[in-house]
């Protein structure tokens, strides 16, 4: 589970979370910049929020989430822009939409790193609180 402390970005996953979905979505992304003619980057999309104080829960801020940005799905994977950033990550906020935040994995597409975000990711997967409402 992840901690989530007053003051964290909270980064917040919606499926895939398996490593190869992962891969080949970053992929996608990577070939679709690249025709637009923009800087070619590999990176997952996430949304990201600040959790501002000890009495907002996780689940709040989810469900924010959830209500202004078009994701959804039973299951969400959270983490913290610090936790990623112990793993070599890079957050960059990306907006619009809303919250929106891209995980970046670098100029290359490396299998081991992409393993690496895949075990993060699956230590905070949970139920979407919101589920229900989106």
């Amino acid at each position: 589970m992840t901690d989530v402390l007053a003051g964290d970005l909270m980064v917040v996953r919606f499926s895939p979370f398996s490593a190869e979905k992962i891969m080949e979505k970053a992929a996608r992304d990577y070939e679709r910049l690249r025709a637009e003619g923009k800087r070619p980057l590999y990176a997952i999309s996430t949304f990201g929020i600040v959790r501002p104080d000890d009495k907002t829960s996780v689940d709040e801020l989810i469900t924010t989430i959830c209500r202004t940005a078009p994701v959804q799905g039973r299951k969400v994977a959270i983490t913290t822009q610090r936790r990623l950033e112990e793993e070599g990550f890079r957050v960059e906020r990306s907006e619009p939409p809303l919250h929106h935040h891209d995980v970046v994995l670098g100029n290359e597409l490396r299998e081991m790193d992409v393993k690496r975000l895949e075990a993060v990711l699956a230590s905070g997967v949970r139920r979407n609180p919101a589920w229900a409402n989106t």
